[in-house]
C-alpha cells in the first residue's frame, strides 16, 4: 500500500481456524513492525489487533460466532455520530431491503445501535459513539444484491449513485435518512448482481484470468 491510510471509525471482525498459530504470528512479527501502529492485545475471547496503519481488528476463534466457514468475517462495527443509527437502519431496511434491528443501547454503547443483515451471518453494526464524526473514506465493501436492478433505480432516483452500472455492478456512498433525506454517514458499497463474474469464485487468488469480456 502506498499513500496515506484511510481513516476508518470502526472495527472489523474476524474469524480464523487456527486461532492459536495466528496469535504464535501476531507476536512474531512484532519487532518487524515496532516503528509502525501495530498493537496486539489478548482479551477474554478475543485478540484486540491494531494494523500497522491504525485500523481496529478483532480476532475471533472458530466457533466463537457462528459463520459458514471455519475462516472470515463475520461483522464490520462502524461508530457512528449520535443520533444516526435509527436513520442508517431506515436506509438500509427501506433501500436496501436487508433486516434491520435497532436497540436504544447495547453494552459498551453510548447510544442507540442499529444492527443490519448484509449476508448469511454477517453483519453490520452501526454503534452510536461521542465523539464520532460522519468522516468521509476511501475504504469499501462489496456486496451482491438479489434485486440488483430494483436497488440500482431506488439509488438513481434519490441520485446516489456515483459510478454507474457497469459490468453488472455500481458503487454509492451516502447513507440519507430516507424520509429527510439527510447525510448520515459516508461509506462506499460497490454492489454487485448474481451475474457478475465473481460471485461466488473460489476464495483464492482474486480475478486470475481478468473479467469476461462483455
Amino acid at each position: 500500500p502506498i499513500g496515506k491510510p484511510a481513516a476508518f471509525q470502526g472495527e472489523v471482525g474476524v474469524v480464523v481456524h487456527d486461532y492459536t498459530q495466528v496469535q504464535h504470528n501476531l507476536e512474531r512479527v512484532k519487532p518487524q513492525l515496532a516503528k509502525t501502529k501495530f498493537a496486539v492485545e489478548a482479551q477474554p475471547g478475543s485478540l484486540s489487533v491494531t494494523t500497522p496503519c491504525g485500523r481496529a481488528l478483532r480476532v475471533h476463534r472458530h466457533g466463537a460466532l457462528p459463520t459458514l466457514h471455519r475462516q472470515g468475517t463475520p461483522y464490520v462495527e462502524f461508530h457512528v455520530p449520535l443520533g444516526t443509527a435509527g436513520g442508517i437502519g431506515a436506509f438500509y431496511r427501506e433501500i436496501m431491503g436487508c433486516p434491520v434491528a435497532v436497540a436504544r443501547r447495547r453494552a459498551g454503547s453510548e447510544g442507540a445501535v442499529a444492527e443490519v443483515c448484509v449476508g448469511p451471518l454477517q453483519t453490520f453494526w452501526f454503534v452510536e459513539t461521542k465523539g464520532a464524526r460522519n468522516r468521509p473514506h476511501n475504504n469499501h465493501v462489496a456486496v451482491y444484491a438479489t434485486r440488483y436492478q430494483e436497488l440500482y433505480k431506488r439509488l438513481s432516483d434519490r441520485d446516489l449513485i456515483m459510478e454507474p452500472h457497469a459490468r453488472e455492478q455500481f458503487r454509492f456512498r451516502d447513507i440519507v435518512d430516507p424520509g429527510s433525506g439527510e447525510l448520515l454517514l459516508t461509506f462506499e458499497h460497490e454492489v454487485r448482481s448474481l451475474l457478475h463474474g465473481e460471485y461466488r469464485r473460489p476464495l483464492v487468488n482474486r480475478i486470475p484470468t481478468g473479467y469476461p469480456v462483455d
